[in-house]
């Protein structure tokens, strides 16, 4: 049906990615550990995104547009510890030897292929956990982000947590609290615009993700809306 009704709750996105972050603590990925995350906006994205922010690691984002000596470029000097990605992010990242630091691959697969664990395999690990919320510091990274490398070669950009929780205070206050739902159309690709999607989230917002044909199917925005 073309992905419509997909939908999860809070209180799932809360318990999912408690699971999550402790099935990866299981395997090593902790406060600090450096993620590169390349999946797209589906729920996994949530669930994988919050877990991370939970264990306070610290995905990397790098849109895939900027071409593949960019983007294996920008993986190089982030040097992750662990990738996690869809399929097909897997077999490029062998093919073309993304992120060789990662010494934890988890694929959002039903099989392992390519990679240590499916992301099911993690999250079933960890059911059950309590929260995994660890104690982050004002200053810490929650995330590592790079430009799209459109004013020449992509730059690494730091933000911290600081930053993000103002931004979510800021956000709180713009939007009138209530059953407010938000209609956000993503990005092509992974890029930093990607993290303004579940910022909402965290003060209790419903986010409609509509998917990227958003961009130039102006019907198909309309008939989610509608």
């Amino acid at each position: 049906d073309g992905g419509y009704g997909v939908a999860i709750t809070c209180a799932e996105l809360d318990a999912r990615s408690d699971a999550i972050a402790a099935g990866l603590r299981r395997r090593g990925v902790v406060r600090g550990t450096r993620v590169v995350v390349m999946v797209r906006p589906t729920p996994e994205f949530f669930l994988v995104m919050f877990a991370l922010f939970k264990a306070g690691a610290v995905p990397v984002l790098v849109d895939p547009g900027i071409g593949r000596g960019a983007l294996r470029q920008c993986l190089d000097e982030a040097a992750p510890e662990a990738f996690i990605g869809i399929p097909l992010a897997m077999l490029a990242r062998r093919l073309l030897g993304w992120a060789a630091s990662a010494r934890l691959r988890v694929t959002t697969g039903s099989r392992a292929l390519l990679a240590d664990a499916t992301l099911a395999q993690v999250e079933r690990d960890g059911a059950g956990a309590t929260s995994q919320l660890v104690d982050t510091a004002p200053d810490d990274v929650p995330a590592l982000l790079f430009t799209s490398g459109s004013t020449g070669v992509p730059k690494g950009v730091t933000v911290s947590h600081r930053a993000v929780r103002n931004f979510v205070v800021w956000f709180d206050e713009l939007v009138p609290a209530g059953d407010q739902r938000l209609l956000f159309k993503t990005p092509h690709t992974f890029d930093a615009s990607v993290l303004e999607l579940f910022w909402p989230l965290a003060t209790g917002r419903t986010m409609v993700i509509a998917d990227a044909q958003g961009h130039r199917d102006p019907r198909y925005l309309a008939d989610v809306m509608n």
